[in-house]
């Protein structure tokens, strides 16, 4: 029973952290896009995947994490577009 308690702790933190840690890292200038769109594909499967846990808490934080990574997507096409 001590290994699953320690399986889904990891499993909430990574939800919890992977959608603030990535959001941060792409508001760097100097990060290249291609990582950019690893972080936000990372944070939309990862909060898709959580969509799918029987669990409340665990489908908001994958909402959330979808929304951060439609957001850091967002940010690298507008900053493209941009004139």
């Amino acid at each position: 029973m001590a290994s699953l308690a320690l399986l889904i702790t990891i499993i909430f933190l990574c939800v919890l952290i992977i959608g603030p840690i990535s959001y941060l890292l792409s508001l760097f200038s100097w990060m290249p896009k291609i990582i950019k769109w690893l972080l936000a594909l990372c944070c939309i499967l990862i909060g898709g995947w959580s969509l799918f846990m029987p669990l409340p808490l665990f489908r908001i934080l994958g909402l959330i994490d979808l929304a951060i990574g439609l957001k850091i997507i967002a940010d690298i096409s507008e900053k493209k577009t941009g004139a």
